[in-house]
């Protein structure tokens, strides 16, 4: 179903777009179905697309459609910039000629947020798009297979977040699309090999063969992605998390955040900006611990929302524009200014981001921090070994939170958060070295931001269950525990083998260590490897009479010991790699 809105002061060449579609041999058990509306009145029209075997190609052969009224009325116009023609277009087309899969493409001028679809001075806005959409599905009884965006800068999160409900993919240009448009004839052609390929393959083809039309023919650079629907709320709520601490971290980290989102890539307007390459650059920034695991988990629901992306980066743009960071969709971050009221009208201006946006782009003053807490450490089992801290702050604040960070061979990871209204925070049963994010707010706002190193200890126990045959066995043998810089032998209690580390002095959280069996003999007859648990696991062993496997090489533990470590990059290297398995090298 392509919804083709052409009737406006700057029109575009739909007569070419419908050649392309002709031209292209109609895959078997497919229909291609275009609501045409030209600038001018009285001359809109539904066309059932045919094949042109002419090969000039100057002319639309394809039937015109009877639809009784039940989309273009007496008049013979329709306004391409309101929900009703919508409704009533994918209504009639699925109605009278129903089928496996839905793709409804909307073609025309794009606007970014603010709508797409224009018709003379009518715009259809991103709200009239879901409510056509809604109301079409209210008869359909299910939402569209996919909805693939014809014009330009469409791909944004507040449009994405629009259509959640709509469509299961959403095809789109984060970018502007050239005046001719997609290349209906590549495309169609792709489908016509293969019919029955799936949605995000048939997503994955329009990308392929646009970016490839654009590498050849177009001045300008270009993306396209594919978008599963199904997670943009994670997104999304994703961002909320991510701006509530923006919200509250703001009053001292303003400028690190301004900055972040002021350099992320733009294109055609100023603060509308890749949100990918905005969450890289506050994550890079100086920003608290927890604002940067917070963009992480923002990147990563992102990355999985972008199904497919391609681009082709001109080298020496007409319109200036490069899209060496882009990496699949837009957000806009909104003003005070009267234009941007129309924002709030948005499902996304439900959420918080529109707040931390309108903070964020504001140039105001970066406070300093107030002192932070002074560590108290306890030996609660009075082993001699610190396993317990307590964090007080001198003022008496009415909220301070900690976020609690491991390090670990796999890197820094989150481990807890703790929010208290006493001015102290206890934190205890987390054994390692630890960074602990640690702030005090007044009325919303971050007052106090300290970052400290501490270490508690505490055990880590492997219990090791032997079995032969499907049977527990204990006697005849011993479980030792190995890595770089330990060698201990386990304890053995009711039939079962149990490994205590003590954390950080012996393992760290994380690590990975080797767990041999030996006979009476001395000689190890199983060996596997195990990550040192937070607190406890189990772990089953098979063993084998006649096994007598020699003893695995010390070097290949340490390899496995440290391999952990060699793929801890810097998070914006990560984001890169993440995204370039997606990418296509144009």
């Amino acid at each position: 179903m392509v919804y083709m809105a052409n009737d406006s002061t700057s029109p575009l060449p739909s007569q070419d777009n419908i050649n392309a579609m002709e031209a292209a041999q109609r895959a078997s058990g497919t229909r291609i179905l275009v609501m045409l509306d030209e600038p001018g009145d009285g001359n809109s029209r539904l066309l059932d697309i045919q094949h042109d075997t002419n090969l000039d190609q100057s002319q639309i052969i394809s039937d015109t459609v009877d639809d009784n009224g039940e989309v273009i009325g007496s008049s013979g116009e329709v306004n391409t910039g309101n929900s009703t023609t919508l409704a009533n277009f994918v209504k009639f087309s699925t109605s009278h000629w129903p089928a496996d899969r839905y793709v409804l493409i909307l073609w025309g001028h794009g606007a970014g947020w603010d709508g797409l679809c224009l018709d003379g001075i009518d715009i259809l806005t991103l709200i009239e798009l879901k409510e056509g959409l809604v109301d079409a599905r209210s008869t359909l009884g299910r939402s569209l297979d996919m909805i693939a965006v014809d014009a330009c800068v469409e791909a944004t999160i507040e449009t994405l977040y629009q259509m959640r409900s709509c469509a299961d993919y959403f095809v789109a240009a984060q970018t502007n699309i050239p005046y001719q448009g997609l290349p209906y004839y590549q495309i169609l052609t792709a489908l016509e090999q293969d019919p029955g390929q799936n949605l995000a393959t048939f997503g994955g083809a329009i990308v392929e063969e646009y970016i490839a039309w654009s590498a050849v023919n177009s001045q300008n650079s270009a993306t396209l992605a594919v978008f599963d629907l199904t997670k943009v709320t994670a997104v999304t709520n994703a961002l909320v998390g991510l701006s509530e601490q923006g919200l509250r971290y703001d009053s001292i980290f303003h400028s690190s955040i301004h900055t972040a989102m002021a350099d992320s890539e733009y294109y055609d307007a100023e603060w509308t900006f890749d949100l990918g390459d905005f969450l890289v650059q506050l994550s890079a920034s100086d920003v608290p611990l927890e604002m940067k695991t917070l963009a992480a988990d923002a990147f990563l629901a992102y990355s999985k929302m972008v199904t497919r992306f391609d681009k082709f980066d001109h080298p020496d743009p007409f319109d200036g524009i490069r899209v060496t960071n882009a990496s699949g969709a837009i957000i806009y971050a909104p003003s005070t200014s009267p234009f941007d009221v129309r924002y709030l009208d948005l499902d996304l201006a439900a959420t918080n981001w529109d707040e931390f946006a309108k903070s964020a782009r504001l140039v105001a003053q970066t406070n300093d921090s107030e002192p932070g807490p002074v560590i108290n450490y306890s030996d609660t089992d009075s082993d001699g070994r610190m396993d317990q801290v307590t964090l007080v702050w001198s003022d008496a604040y009415p909220t301070v939170s900690v976020w609690v960070f491991r390090y670990s061979p796999h890197g820094m990871t989150h481990v807890r958060t703790y929010e208290s209204d006493t001015s102290s925070v206890t934190v205890s049963g987390i054994a390692g070295e630890l960074v602990v994010s640690a702030s005090a707010t007044v009325n919303g706002s971050a007052v106090s931001y300290s970052v400290l190193s501490i270490t508690l200890h505490g055990t880590s126990t492997i219990e090791v269950q032997l079995l032969m045959d499907g049977t527990a066995v204990s006697e005849g043998y011993d479980v030792r525990v190995v890595s770089t810089n330990l060698a201990d032998y386990a304890e053995v209690s009711n039939g079962k083998f149990y490994a205590r580390l003590t954390v950080p002095t012996q393992a760290a959280v994380g690590q990975l260590v080797q767990i041999e069996v030996l006979n009476d003999d001395g000689q190890t007859v199983s060996t596997t490897h195990v990550f040192v648990p937070d607190t406890y696991t189990t772990l089953e062993i098979a063993i084998f009479p006649e096994d007598t496997r020699p003893q695995a090489d010390f070097n290949v533990l340490l390899l496995f010991s440290i391999l952990p470590g060699l793929f801890v990059l810097a998070f914006s290297i990560m984001l890169y790699v993440d995204f370039k398995k997606k990418q296509r090298t144009a």
